[in-house]
């Protein structure tokens, strides 16, 4: 009988720490949580790593997970799929920026942005005998910058506060950055400008894309190191442009491939040297990642654009072909 009793005691010990360790399993599951306040443009649907799935109509979208790190996927319609990771401490509050980014695609345009750029010229002053910078549409020619040495077939590469000055005779050339707003100069010590045909200057003046008549790429001149840079990119000047990001935007026929395994160039494509009868490749360059994304192909004109703009604001891009004018849309407006 003491037996019998010992061992009902011993099971009703047991029972007891089983209904114990569940609860307090539950509470510490009840316990164990976190909250996160997702912000973005609702509506939206979140998805976590066990496939959980989370609607959320307004923002913040106010929810709570296990306290664990939480690897989540982020959709909404018309917008390219988002990941996310979040380190969720217990009792955490934490906010989190959901931001989409427009699936871009080729829409019809109206008509095209009027871009009002600004174009310099060099002229001589005879009351000082020096050559000088000045706005091309200034009947007053009142100088910028003056010039000790005569530059006689000068190339100058306009953008609205910035001028690239070129003085071409090959192996003795000299070359200028202008800084229009403060209107003051500096030397470029770099040779690979000698054999320049045409360039464009980046919205902040750091940057020259341009070709060479002995090269069939862009090149890339950094004005605050002096060093250029060598791009992939075969195609004119009047399909690139730059956005304020540093950006640059361009429209090629190149054909071109996925960047898994190359340890040369970052960036989620390669482009070849070969040319693509099918589509012709929107895509930017990173100068500091020496990296090439795209933006996307499109099959539905059959010559290059022959106009190319890039909106300063990084959000559009407008070109022409083939007769007609057309739009990307590359993020919200």
């Amino acid at each position: 009988m003491e037996e019998e009793t010992k061992r009902m005691r011993a099971l009703a010990f047991i029972l007891i720490m089983i209904v114990i360790l569940a609860s307090g399993f539950f509470m510490w599951s009840f316990i164990n949580r976190g909250t996160i306040n997702f912000m973005g443009d609702a509506p939206f649907i979140i998805e976590d790593y066990d496939g959980k799935i989370y609607e959320c109509e307004s923002s913040p979208c106010k929810i709570k997970m296990k306290a664990s790190y939480q690897n989540l996927k982020f959709y909404k319609e018309g917008f390219d799929n988002i990941y996310g990771s979040i380190d969720l401490g217990v009792f955490d509050e934490i906010d989190f920026e959901v931001d989409f980014a427009i699936i871009a695609a080729v829409t019809t345009a109206e008509s095209l942005p009027t871009v009002n750029t600004k174009n310099y010229a060099l002229l001589f002053d005879e009351n000082r005998n020096m050559q000088k910078l000045v706005e091309s549409d200034d009947e007053d020619e009142r100088p910028i910058v003056y010039f000790k040495r005569t530059i006689d077939n000068p190339i100058v590469i306009s953008s609205n506060n910035y001028a690239i000055v070129i003085d071409d005779k090959d192996s003795n050339s000299e070359f200028y950055k202008v800084d229009i707003r403060s209107k003051t100069r500096k030397g470029i010590d770099n040779e690979d400008l000698i054999t320049i045909i045409d360039g464009k200057i980046s919205l902040d003046g750091r940057y020259l894309v341009f070709n060479k008549s002995n090269s069939d790429y862009l090149w890339i001149l950094d004005t605050e190191t002096n060093e250029t840079t060598e791009s992939i990119i075969m195609t004119g000047i009047n399909n690139i442009d730059w956005d304020y990001l540093n950006r640059l935007i361009f429209v090629t026929d190149q054909k071109h491939s996925s960047n898994s395994l190359s340890a040369e160039y970052t960036g989620d494509i390669i482009l070849s040297s070969e040319k693509s009868n099918e589509s012709y490749l929107f895509a930017y360059y990173l100068i500091e990642e020496n990296g090439y994304y795209r933006i996307l192909n499109f099959n539905e004109i059959s010559n290059s654009p022959t106009d190319f703009i890039m909106m300063k604001n990084g959000k559009i891009i407008y070109f022409s072909a083939d007769g007609q004018n057309f739009k990307i849309i590359l993020d919200k407006i």
